[in-house]
């Protein structure tokens, strides 16, 4: 395994687990701004962008194969844990 590679699939990680992090930050803005009856139109802007930025990072990560494709699906898994653990579901 070569330095390069491993440096590679740190990446990966990172860029799951930063998606993940801000994901299910956006993710619970939008509930909280729908249990307050927020506006809808903020709400479905949080919406489409959470969904726009995971498909931006998992498409530029198979981009490199599907190994980092898995790894930076993991991180993003660890953000999900993470996001469960600090809301205490």
């Amino acid at each position: 395994m070569s330095t390069l590679a491993a440096v590679g699939w740190a990446l990966s990680v990172a860029a799951g687990l930063a998606a993940g992090l801000v994901y299910f930050g956006l993710l619970y803005r939008g509930v909280r701004m729908q249990l307050s009856n927020g506006p809808a139109l903020p709400i479905i802007g949080l919406y489409v962008l959470r969904l726009a930025l995971v498909g931006g990072v998992f498409w530029l990560l198979v981009q490199h194969g599907a190994l980092n494709l898995l790894l930076g699906f993991g991180g993003f898994l660890i953000a999900r844990f993470a996001a469960r653990r600090v809301a205490g579901a």
